[in-house]
């Protein structure tokens, strides 16, 4: 069943301001208020953030209470703290053919998920085939479940894909772009007001098949050694669920991560 968001929810969520910064004061919807929630990294609380001296984030605190904090412990695959965001270096990395190892990426303690909503601003164009953009990974070789957030060679991202396995490949569940539902599968629709440097969101509810423990962001794990196809920008918020939110909860979430950041849809 498609979820899609709708105007009822959004009279809930407080305007936002744009250029990367959520609007002040908190909303009244919190991520928490849906059941499920494992994993909350939010780039705009400072106090979530450890830097070291290059001010390269070594630890990310998880906001859920469910202590799944993201780490680098080697500091050269470290990314960089900014105001409102974590940006990730991998703007040579990109490409579909494979073999690509991420320069930068962190790791997490063992999450299930079975729906992911993110806050990304994409640095790099890339280049033909694809420029594919590791959100969030499994450990699984031959058996991971990948999120990838896909730009195409005409320099517009026109869809979000989740991979099972391989790449290509196909997945069974929803899909969302700036909270708009475009569909099930691996390449399910268009979005291409979507371009480099401009702040979306992205979302992918799987089928219950599909379910993994994730255990790295900004990067996919293909095997226990190789981080590759990492990506090249910045993530503001992540969400991940055990659950999936129903259509009234989908609404809010979508318009709250909108507003926040100041998305127009």
């Amino acid at each position: 069943m498609s979820h899609v968001s709708t105007i009822g929810s959004i009279c809930r969520i407080s305007t936002g301001s744009v250029g990367g910064s959520p609007s002040s004061g908190p909303p009244p919807f919190s991520p928490s208020d849906i059941a499920g929630l494992e994993l909350w990294l939010d780039a705009s609380d400072a106090s979530t953030i450890t830097v070291d001296g290059s001010n390269n984030v070594s630890q990310w605190n998880d906001k859920s209470g469910n202590s799944k904090n993201a780490t680098q412990t080697t500091s050269s695959l470290r990314p960089l703290s900014e105001t409102n965001g974590v940006r990730f270096a991998n703007q040579n990395n990109n490409t579909a053919g494979g073999g690509d190892i991420a320069n930068e990426w962190m790791s997490i303690p063992a999450t299930t998920i079975r729906s992911v909503f993110a806050v990304v601003e994409l640095d790099s164009v890339g280049s033909s085939p694809a420029d594919v953009h590791g959100l969030i990974s499994s450990d699984n070789s031959g058996n991971a479940l990948y999120t990838f957030i896909v730009r195409n060679s005409s320099a517009q991202i026109n869809y979000a894909v989740s991979v099972d396995g391989n790449l290509p490949g196909t997945v069974a569940g929803e899909v969302f772009i700036n909270g708009v539902s475009v569909g099930t599968g691996e390449n399910p629709g268009s979005f291409s007001d979507v371009v480099q440097d401009q702040i979306a969101s992205y979302g992918v509810i799987y089928s219950a098949a599909q379910s993994r423990q994730m255990t790295v962001i900004a990067a996919n794990r293909n095997s226990t050694t190789e981080t590759r196809l990492g990506l090249d920008g910045i993530i503001h918020e992540l969400l991940v669920y055990s659950t999936v939110p129903s259509t009234e909860e989908l609404a809010s979430l979508n318009a709250y991560l909108n507003s926040r950041w100041g998305i127009s849809v």
